[in-house]
């Protein structure tokens, strides 16, 4: 899609389409005012933003929604409308909802019909909106924040009421963050509708505020009808349409125009110097998007696979700044103060290959190298396993040596029958500036290494170890086989017995960037989420791969937390 150099803000998330906020505004009460404003709002944000975003959910659950979305068809496959959601393609999260209506002939019936016409773009949604909820939830209950959310001069709370918002964190048992399943925990059988709605705005605001965090987009403020009363953190510029309409609306038949234009119609609109006029009385983007001018080192981060990219990004958000699809919408930068002064940023671009194995991965080390100038460094992050027992599930291992085991392997025999493997393989030893900043992050920053210790603990206590994971520096085994049975780690420590975890992409990308003239060092970091052992299958399906995602989430908390602490750059 070709971005316009005029348009307000970057992205814009209109949050006002969503079923559940539509009623909370009444909008059966005043479907025609309701419907109007909505209509306005969704041509001032084609108007003002390159890029408009609604959730996939609304659009076909919400037939609103699907109505005003309608006449603009033709700007679809121009990139400007799209629909984001939680499955990895439209045609999974539509099959999903298929099977979640299968007792209701109406809902199936608009999820059919829609498969069957013109939908926007799809993209998928990395973090978990679920935990997202239960993050919020819980941060309001350590503030002490829920209970003046339902109080009022003429409601005063039950006494029990902070007991009972407390028992939503387990009594959820794995299922949906939604005001039906909160609402039998918090008041029981029977709640009032002043309850009711005061959920609706806790639950609403977070959900809301999962997708601007994710998309780092701006929203449609200063509405009328929809405004909510609630302030929903933003991350671009939004779209003031109060302001836009009492601008335009000195000249009617401007206003008029944009109100029944077409698609094609409207693209003119956009391009128009009329309104590009209109933009001119308003703070253009660039002054909220200005770039870093500060990055003091380029750090690339390779993710294998769409499960682990989604745990990177649910923690990225949280720990780091996002800047954008820089430079392109494969990847996705982001900064944090590095050691020492604020100025000094660190940038982490990110790069998802989306399959496992080492092919995969040395295409895309090759593609990051040509495409990132000036990297300092290269992060292989992921999962992998455990070839020692001392290193449990959970913890995490930084490559200190990456062993590209199957590299050159010759097959020898030394018997009539049969033959051996004989290792030959290519050793790939991380920098020794690097190695000792990890080596010291623990004692030269006591308070952030615990700080990263007890982040971890909000998702799983590791019982054999205080409740405290830990990070180990070892030499990592890297290559094309999946460990499965204990044979096969043996059969590895016979070339190193230190060998003491698994994985299958970072001897790849260190064999990339060792060719460059000038070589980039690489650094795998790894949570670990299975031994490499005949249990792996049934660990895996018995813990529903709770492991893996716990794995990988310590594993990107600790590459904040360490790269914000130590300088490992230096010489």
């Amino acid at each position: 899609m070709i971005k316009q150099a005029g348009v307000l803000t970057p992205r814009v998330f209109l949050h006002f389409l969503g079923i559940h906020f539509l009623r909370e505004r009444g909008f059966e009460y005043q479907y025609n005012a309701i419907y109007d404003e909505a209509d306005l709002a969704l041509r001032f944000s084609i108007l003002s933003a390159d890029e408009v975003f609604i959730t996939a959910a609304s659009y076909i659950d919400t037939p609103m929604c699907y109505k005003l979305m309608r006449p603009f068809q033709d700007l679809f496959d121009l990139g400007y409308i799209k629909l984001i959601g939680g499955s990895l393609s439209l045609e999974e999260f539509i099959e999903s909802k298929l099977a979640q209506y299968s007792h209701n002939p109406f809902q199936r019936s608009a999820y059919q019909m829609v498969a069957k016409g013109k939908i926007p773009s799809y993209k998928t949604k990395f973090s978990s909106t679920t935990q997202f909820l239960i993050n919020d939830w819980r941060d309001l209950l350590e503030k002490g924040s829920i209970i003046p959310l339902f109080e009022t001069p003429r409601y005063s709370p039950p006494a029990n009421l902070e007991s009972r918002c407390a028992g939503v964190l387990h009594g959820l048992d794995g299922n949906a963050f939604i005001i039906d399943n909160i609402t039998p925990i918090v008041f029981g059988s029977k709640s009032n509708l002043h309850e009711t709605a005061t959920l609706h705005r806790i639950i609403n605001r977070s959900y809301f505020h999962s997708y601007t965090r994710e998309l780092q987009a701006g929203l449609v403020s200063q509405l009328i009808r929809l405004a909510t009363p609630y302030d929903i953190p933003y991350y671009a510029p939004c779209v003031p349409y109060r302001q836009l309409l009492q601008t335009i609306n000195s000249d009617k038949s401007f206003l008029s125009q944009i109100r029944t234009a077409n698609s094609i119609d409207l693209l003119g609109i956009k391009n128009s110097d009329k309104w590009l006029n209109v933009l001119t009385t308003f703070s253009t983007r660039e002054s909220f998007m200005k770039e870093s001018t500060n990055v003091t080192k380029q750090i690339a981060v390779i993710v294998a696979l769409d499960e682990e990219f989604r745990q990177f990004m649910d923690i990225a958000n949280e720990s780091a700044k996002f800047i954008g699809n820089i430079p392109s919408d494969q990847y996705y930068a982001f900064e944090i103060d590095g050691p020492g002064l604020p100025q000094n940023l660190l940038r982490f671009t990110v790069r998802l290959i989306g399959e496992m194995g080492p092919d995969a991965a040395s295409s895309v080390a090759s593609a990051v190298l040509n495409e990132l100038k000036g990297l300092d460094c290269i992060v292989s992050l992921g999962i992998a396993a455990s070839l020692n027992s001392d290193i449990g599930l959970c913890n995490v291992v930084i490559g200190t040596q990456i062993d590209s085991y199957a590299a050159n392997l010759k097959a020898v025999s030394e018997k009539k029958v049969g033959f051996d493997l004989k290792h030959r393989g290519a050793v790939y030893a991380l920098p020794q500036a690097i190695s000792d900043g990890f080596k010291n992050f623990e004692f030269k920053d006591p308070i952030r290494f615990r700080a990263w210790q007890e982040a971890c603990k909000l998702d799983y206590v590791a019982p054999d170890d205080g409740g405290l994971v830990s990070a180990y520096r070892v030499h990592l085994a890297s290559g094309p086989i999946v460990g499965a049975t204990s044979a096969f780690g043996a059969w590895l420590r016979t070339r190193d017995d230190t060998l003491y975890s698994l994985e299958m992409e970072a001897a790849s990308i260190a064999a990339v960037a060792n060719k460059r003239r000038t070589p980039v060092p690489v650094l795998a970091i790894k949570g670990i989420s299975d031994f490499a052992n005949e249990g792996k299958q049934e660990l895996d399906q018995s813990s529903k791969n709770s492991f893996r995602k716990i794995a990988m989430r310590n594993a990107t908390r600790y590459m904040f937390s360490a790269l914000s602490s130590i300088n490992i750059f230096d010489k």
